[in-house]
């Protein structure tokens, strides 16, 4: 994913935070997850591999993308470093999986 993708994803991400519709961490990612309350899940690039293999065991059916560093993704969305962030909104999921989709080298 290009750097500009992920800044916008960031922004919808910080957006989501804001509003209540985000999990922040691997503990309240992976609950939501569980429970099925997330339309997306978004992993940093750089997040440990043991975080990695926890959080797509977790994620299922769960959209997941990866990208940009933890230290950038916790600035984007308000907060320190987070390795790993969810969505429970649709519509901001939704407008994610686009900005994915249209960045080059992804499916």
């Amino acid at each position: 994913m290009d750097s500009e993708a992920f800044e916008r994803i960031g922004r919808l991400l910080g957006l989501a935070r804001r509003s209540g519709a985000a999990t922040l961490g691997l503990r309240a990612t992976t609950a939501g997850a569980e429970q099925r309350k997330l339309a997306i899940v978004v992993l940093a690039g750089d997040a440990s591999a043991r975080t990695a293999r926890v959080v797509r065991r977790m994620c299922g059916a769960t959209p997941l993308i990866q990208g940009g560093t933890m230290e950038r993704l916790g600035e984007l969305m308000g907060m320190p470093p987070v390795a790993v962030a969810g969505v429970r909104h649709g519509a901001l999921a939704a407008q994610i999986l686009r900005l994915t989709r249209g960045s080059p080298g992804e499916p």
